[in-house]
């Protein structure tokens, strides 16, 4: 059950502490807990705290994190990278977004999409809640107390399938209570409490997997979201596999229909990535092939995606209905930041230095934890004066319903302020129509192929008349936890009907 759905009384304060911040990415995953008043992210074996999103299915044992890694080259078609990427995805969206992708897909009874391993079909949900599984155990080490509360990042571009996938992944973790927060937010969120400035912030959230832009306003204790945008297909993961490609041309060593060769090549390059972040020329040896890539071929390879990320940048601004030069500061955050290239084209970008203001890697944990202790009022006590804040978010998406043509009738616009409450009036198509299919989409575009199905209900029982005479009352409604409900009525009767979307947003 959400927190959404019923709070925690004073009384099971005790039980439900502590409150966890997870940060669920495509390459790494952290965990944090507040401890007297002191953020504390918790590490492994290794004292790393940053645990490797790798899970390795073995007949007999599961490995997840470092140690995964490690044994891919014995288990490559058994050893899961980035799953993260696939969450919410048919098996055709995958094999189209990834085509060299090694693994082999099928769908369960409950049409999850899983992948075929020696311990058979495991669902990407499943697979999912082995790392977050891996990270509460952390937490229980130390703490010796079991966690069933938490608060986990997502990129603010997932959609409401994706993120319903992540809550699916959490409960099966062992998490009862689980509340879904943006990833830049919580970035900002852990910015605005350490340095305890006001003003207009941009968090340039580059990770493995995917891309995310927010402008947050920043006064008083008041973090406001003014716009939020992102390509959740944009990461990393996609510089890694632009690399491969290179270093299999300048090697003529062709690996598509060799998929060990395929991962190894893939490991090779991001090795090498990480390399040239320090380095002007790395030199690399696959198979029985030697040479170099400079760090100028890696940014020519590369100049594109980060471009696109540029356009995004824009266009967020815009959107916030600010100027470039009244942000006031530029927070990096996500793996991708260190490579040198993007710290360069920002810099141009905003025409200033551009430099690391918080840790990119933890920024996200950091910032899921500080809020993960202020869902109620009565926890404030646990968090000193200056963690302390009111966050209002806006919709990632619009909203929407389908008209005749299959096309979109956008309802709520994208960036609109949470809570929100928007009724339109609509009609009949037909004569004697008595039915009317609500169908909810999600997306920005003008056609239903190109949007995301939330779900569909019916309105029974309309008077029989002419087409056009009816008049049918839609509303959407979002309230302060970002929860939709969507309600439809006809306006001369006492007919109606509604339906809850309980994973849409799902912010504190």
């Amino acid at each position: 059950m959400s927190f959404s759905q019923k709070k925690i009384s004073k009384k099971n304060l005790e039980e439900n502490f502590p409150f966890v911040g997870i940060d669920f990415g495509t390459t790494y995953s952290l965990i944090g807990c507040l401890l007297n008043k002191k953020i504390q992210i918790f590490s492994g074996k290794k004292e790393n705290s940053l645990l490797p999103s790798i899970v390795s299915y073995k007949k007999n044992e599961i490995i997840i994190g470092e140690k995964a890694n490690e044994i891919t080259n014995e288990n490559f078609l058994g050893t899961i990278f980035s799953v993260k990427r696939l969450l919410g995805k048919s098996i055709q969206e995958i094999r189209n977004l990834y085509p060299t992708i090694p693994y082999i897909f099928s769908y369960d009874e409950n049409q999850e999409v899983c992948i075929e391993t020696i311990q058979g079909k495991i669902s990407l949900v499943k697979i999912t809640s082995e790392i977050l599984k891996t990270l509460l155990e952390k937490v229980k080490f130390f703490l010796q107390k079991e966690v069933n509360t938490a608060v986990i990042t997502v990129p603010s571009y997932f959609d409401g399938i994706q993120r319903k996938k992540i809550k699916d992944a959490a409960i099966l973790s062992g998490l009862k209570n689980i509340r879904l927060l943006n990833e830049p937010t919580a970035a900002a969120i852990a910015y605005g409490c350490h340095f305890q400035n006001e003003g207009i912030v941009l968090i340039y959230d580059f990770g493995g997997g995917t891309f995310d832009i927010s402008i947050l306003k920043i006064s008083k204790g008041i973090f406001e979201v003014l716009s939020t945008s992102g390509d959740s297909q944009l990461g990393g993961d996609d510089f890694d596999e632009l690399l491969s490609k290179y270093i299999e041309k300048k090697s003529n060593i062709f690996t598509e229909k060799n998929f060990f060769l395929k991962r190894k090549l893939l490991i090779l390059a991001k090795k090498t990535k990480l390399k040239l972040s320090n380095k002007d020329v790395a030199l690399v040896e696959f198979e029985n092939w030697k040479g170099s890539i400079t760090r100028s071929e890696f940014e020519h390879l590369i100049d594109p995606l980060v471009n696109k990320s540029l356009i995004l940048l824009k266009y967020t601004i815009k959107e916030a209905l600010i100027q470039k030069k009244e942000i006031t500061n530029v927070i990096m955050v996500g793996g991708s930041t260190y490579i040198p290239l993007i710290k360069k084209k920002l810099s141009l970008f905003f025409k200033r230095k551009i430099e690391f203001s918080v840790d990119p890697d933890k920024a996200v944990s950091i910032g899921a934890t500080i809020q993960s202790n202020l869902l109620f009022n009565y926890q404030q006590k646990f968090l000193s004066k200056e963690n302390k804040f009111i966050l209002l978010d806006v919709v990632s998406f619009s909203l929407g319903i389908e008209l005749m043509g299959k096309r979109v009738e956008k309802i709520i616009e994208k960036n609109s302020k949470i809570p929100i409450s928007v009724t339109k009036e609509f009609t009949t198509f037909k004569n004697n129509q008595t039915v009317i299919m609500i169908h909810i989409l999600q997306g920005e575009d003008s056609f239903v192929k190109n949007c995301r199905s939330l779900g569909k209900f019916f309105l029974r029982g309309i008077k029989k008349q002419d087409a056009g005479k009816p008049r049918i009352i839609v509303k959407f409604n979002i309230n302060e936890s970002g929860f939709l409900e969507v309600y439809a009525n006809e306006k001369q009767t006492t007919i109606k009907a509604s339906l809850k979307v309980d994973f849409l947003h799902t912010i504190i």
